[in-house]
């Protein structure tokens, strides 16, 4: 039978990762996303691309983190969830610094923390109390 998907010969993709010096030192010009703090190390969003042994995403899904964020960050095992409990969407904040870069619009000027493209949370505001169990905070209303 021919023309059936067994006959046909699909190319095999190969996930292309860019490298960008110029990007990387751009990106450690800005002041980290969670607490604004410089100097700031750019942070490859591990969650972004597809996982590789040995290999980073592309550095277009850098994000500036100070040392203690960025040291936080690689030890959690869920990075998504950590983002999300921050309320911080890195992939925007990352497509923009990468857009910046590219279009030769990287100026010095520094990205404000507050700036920083927001979750919206779903959840009502969550307090802990000195031994450390979160209770939810009564609703106004």
């Amino acid at each position: 039978m021919s023309g059936s998907l067994t006959d046909r010969k699909f190319p095999i993709t190969k996930t292309v990762r860019h490298r960008n010096k110029e990007h990387l030192k751009f990106v450690r010009t800005q002041p980290c996303l969670v607490c604004g703090r410089q100097p700031s190390d750019p942070h490859h969003l591990r969650f972004a691309g597809p996982r590789a042994l040995g290999r980073k995403v592309s550095d277009k899904f850098t994000v500036p983190l100070c040392r203690v964020h960025h040291r936080e960050v690689h030890r959690t095992t869920k990075e998504l969830t950590w983002w999300q409990a921050l309320g911080i969407a890195p992939l925007e904040v990352a497509h923009g610094l990468w857009q910046k870069t590219q279009s030769g619009g990287a100026l010095q000027e520094p990205l404000e923390p507050s700036s920083a493209p927001r979750l919206q949370r779903s959840r009502p505001p969550v307090d802990a109390d000195s031994a450390g169990f979160t209770r939810q905070k009564p609703q106004a209303g």
